[in-house]
């Protein structure tokens, strides 16, 4: 009778975890666009909430010069776009070409991303980059973070 306890317990169990790693899996974030140049001066973001508010944020960030003119997405049921200030750096090519990883726990989506490795003697310019990413919007977050990992 214990063994048969025992044995409901852990399938019970380990259906639970796969249910919560499973859901994490299937946010699939997808970077629209990325530029070195053109965001903020601190770190921070803005959930588009709506087509005209898009346009009007990536205008803040380009110039009439930037080659990189591209046909944005129309903002969707099915997706969620953020825009996401770096900050400021003295130099280096700081833009962020790939998402390793994705979660949301505790109404924070964090994405993992790869950590910037210098190539010795640069330049110093002061760069301000800027990410536009899309979520599927069944997960709910408030907050975004970013982390580096090797």
């Amino acid at each position: 009778m214990k063994k048969l306890l025992f044995l409901c317990l852990a399938f019970i169990v380990s259906c639970k975890t796969s249910v919560s790693d499973q859901s994490s899996a299937d946010l699939k974030p997808q970077i629209l666009t990325t530029s070195s140049q053109g965001g903020a001066e601190s770190e921070g973001f803005v959930i588009i909430k709506d087509q005209q508010q898009l346009l009007s944020e990536i205008a803040k960030r380009t110039t009439e010069n930037d080659g990189d003119k591209q046909g944005y997405p129309p903002i969707s049921s099915k997706n969620k776009i953020i825009i996401y200030d770096l900050g400021s750096f003295n130099s280096g090519d700081h833009r962020i070409t790939e998402i390793k990883k994705a979660s949301v726990s505790n109404n924070v989506l964090t994405l993992d991303v790869p950590e910037y490795k210098s190539g010795g003697m640069e330049i110093m310019m002061i760069s301000k980059p800027w990410i536009l990413v899309s979520v599927p919007t069944d997960k709910t977050f408030s907050s975004v973070k970013i982390t580096y990992s090797k």
